[in-house]
């Protein structure tokens, strides 16, 4: 799970790599056992392998019995630390996270129903779009439309280049797609076995254009005939109407995953305990 490790995984790992060594240890023993001249050259090389294999298969095995410990625990990872805390800033000081919405984010929120529009058009149903949020006491979200036993999240992608980026995950079902957490999360609330991310390829809103085409001017260096043409190339690289809505959307299958599912709070609850932590460190820092 991204952003936290189990400490049980690393057990189980740590046992698996202990009991292939015991294993090592078993099959050099009996081959040594079948040398019967113990003085030569290939005896006492494996005699030393069943002696190196022994020490080795101990020293995992007290690995293993550490970490069975603290098998329960979770550990975070420094991303998800320093996220946590960014959120334990902007609720004690009162601050806005510092992440300016960008303007991949920006033509996302705005092409949303249209998104979610051209998608039903091509299917030849229309999605109804949800306005309800839920809440389990560990995570929340508000999924975009749902039917019959599938969740489906519209992902405007900004440009021609980032969504069809996105083939990779078809062509590669192993490959984990970004949001794989936020569907996983959504099918828990809702309680769904699928989900698709939809990514659609939609014209970029005139507003945003001209954003882009003011960042170019600002740095052009060309003359008036080529900051046209520029200009006119940044229009086309944003607005695809030319192409058949049809190749314009891409969905990426997502299923349940109860495993995954089931460690949500796990993870939230640590989350939950760094944040009582750095609350705790920060006031006693008051009173030295």
């Amino acid at each position: 799970m991204a952003g936290a490790t189990f400490a049980k995984d690393v057990y189980e790992d740590a046992r698996t790599k202990q009991l292939n060594t015991f294993a090592r240890y078993k099959k050099y023993k009996e081959e040594y056992d079948m040398i019967k001249n113990k003085d030569t050259a290939t005896a006492e090389k494996k005699a030393t392998q069943v002696a190196d294999t022994w020490d080795l298969q101990l020293t995992q095995m007290n690995i293993v019995d550490d970490l069975k410990k603290n098998i329960d625990d979770v550990i975070l990872s420094d991303g998800c630390k320093t996220h946590l805390t960014d959120v334990w800033i902007s609720h004690e000081f009162g601050r806005a996270n510092k992440d300016i919405r960008s303007k991949y984010i920006e033509k996302g929120l705005q092409m949303e129903d249209s998104g979610i529009i051209a998608y039903g058009v091509v299917k030849g149903w229309l999605p109804e779009k949800n306005t309800e949020r839920k809440d389990d006491g560990f995570i929340m979200g508000e999924i975009d439309y749902i039917k019959d036993d599938t969740i489906y999240d519209n992902k405007s992608s900004w440009d021609i280049w980032t969504f069809y980026r996105n083939i990779k995950y078809l062509d590669n079902p192993d490959l984990q797609n970004p949001y794989y957490p936020n569907m996983q999360g959504y099918m828990r609330l809702w309680d769904k076995p699928k989900s698709k991310v939809v990514y659609t390829l939609l014209d970029t809103p005139a507003k945003l254009i001209e954003n882009e085409k003011k960042m170019v001017a600002y740095s052009f260096t060309g003359s008036d005939a080529m900051l046209e043409e520029a200009m006119a190339e940044v229009e086309k690289n944003l607005i695809y109407s030319d192409i058949p809505i049809e190749r314009r959307i891409i969905e990426i299958p997502i299923e349940r995953d109860e495993e995954y599912i089931s460690r949500i709070p796990l993870v939230v609850k640590a989350c939950r305990n760094y944040l009582n932590n750095m609350r705790t460190i920060y006031y006693e820092m008051d009173k030295e």
